[in-house]
């Protein structure tokens, strides 16, 4: 019983993803390892595309149903190694343990495609598609951050370039490091 009250504790109660809470303590912990063992660990925050226009056009019923499907795809999506989790609201962190840049840009990259495929019946002749982006970051190879806290902004400013730069896609940190963000309209 003590057991199950603690798993329910970890899980977002609506997708069934790891909660930020659990989350904030896997990343410390697999960052802190990856450190240690002079080993890639890499992250993508993934943010579903326009999803308050879904909300607000198709009600929080439909919104519902699409992050959990968001969910199922994410899970499917990756090794029992890895954890993802929901970051909040419809965003989500997928944290993968010993992965380099170029397999976290291909697993990223086929997320995305599954995406655009993906269509959701919204009770309506018409079906959606619901996009989503995603910013990459990998600690150890080519850059490693001085703590979790940054590791995430790098892979959040990934994202934000993910959307400036037409959403849809997978933007890896390293592409952007030296790149100006400007504000989005």
């Amino acid at each position: 019983r003590t057991k199950e009250l603690e798993e329910t504790n970890r899980r977002d109660a609506l997708t069934g993803l790891f909660n930020r809470g659990y989350l904030d303590r896997v990343l410390e912990f697999a960052f802190k390892e990856a450190s240690e063992r002079e080993e890639p660990l890499s992250i993508a925050f993934a943010d579903l595309d326009k999803f308050k226009s879904v909300n607000d056009t198709y009600g929080h019923q439909i919104g519902d149903q699409i992050l959990v499907t968001t969910a199922n795809i994410l899970k499917s999506s990756i090794r029992g190694t890895d954890i993802v989790a929901r970051y909040g609201g419809e965003e989500f962190i997928l944290v993968l343990p010993n992965t380099s840049v170029d397999l976290l840009q291909t697993i990223c990259e086929r997320i995305v495609g599954t995406f655009r495929e993906t269509t959701h019946d919204v009770g309506t002749e018409e079906e959606l598609a619901v996009t989503i982006s995603m910013g990459l970051a990998t600690h150890g190879g080519k850059a490693t951050f001085n703590s979790v806290e940054e590791f995430v902004r790098a892979a959040d400013k990934a994202l934000y370039t993910a959307k400036l730069d037409g959403r849809d896609r997978a933007v890896p940190f390293h592409l952007v490091a030296d790149r100006k963000v400007k504000k989005m309209a």
